[in-house]
């Protein structure tokens, strides 16, 4: 054994005896290696998709269709009165029904009928026949395009649809020059009913007989 070997393997044995802690304990320029491994990040995973909730569409606005209309004369209407006459305005512009069976033959006399309602629309629909004993001179009405004649000329049809005012409905006419005297017929219909007939007569004036001289 080398003779410096031999007093270093000496010396440490002499130390060990005295300090057996500091022998073993390493110098401070020879601390063991702290081996420090940084740790390993963690890998995060997209978290789930959660399912998205469907968008609601927006409701579509429901499209009202017209109603269907109603008859115009429902079956429950019911005529409670029927009246024929003359009608008469006075000075003041007011108007008189006169019921009568007779119109006088002198021009501008206003006749005709009015029915009184039960459980009617506001607006109805009639058709009226009005016959006559012959050919007038002329005919005449306010609403050409619901008015037609027979083939003779001696009967007319009238339709129309009017406005029912305080339960009532009605029609007139009025004498003019050519008329005929005589027997004349009304008859009334609501949509497909007969509901009125009206005989009446049409009468000459009577003449005022000359007193003599």
């Amino acid at each position: 054994m080398p003779l410096k070997t031999l007093f270093y393997s000496a010396l440490l044995g002499f130390l060990s005896l005295i300090s057996p802690a500091f022998a073993h304990h390493p110098p401070e320029n020879e601390l063991p290696e702290l081996i420090h491994k940084p740790p390993t990040p963690t890998k995060l995973e997209h978290p789930p998709k959660l399912p998205v909730k469907p968008t609601k569409k927006p409701v579509k606005p429901t499209k009202v269709k017209h109603p269907p209309k109603l008859p115009v004369n429902p079956k429950k209407v019911k005529v409670t009165r029927a009246e024929f006459g003359v009608f008469r305005r006075d000075k003041h512009g007011k108007i008189t029904f006169i019921p009568t069976i007779k119109v006088p033959l002198e021009a501008g006399i206003v006749y005709g009928w009015r029915l009184q309602l039960k459980n009617s629309p506001r607006h109805v629909t009639w058709r009226e026949v009005f016959r006559l004993p012959q050919l007038p001179l002329t005919w005449g009405t306010q609403n050409g395009e619901n008015f037609s004649l027979s083939k003779n000329g001696t009967a007319a049809v009238t339709n129309r649809t009017t406005k029912v005012k305080k339960s009532t409905i009605k029609n007139s006419w009025t004498v003019t020059p050519g008329d005929p005297p005589g027997n004349h017929l009304i008859e009334v219909y609501i949509g497909n009913h007969h509901v009125a007939s009206f005989d009446f007569e049409v009468v000459k004036p009577k003449t005022k007989k000359k007193k003599s001289e």
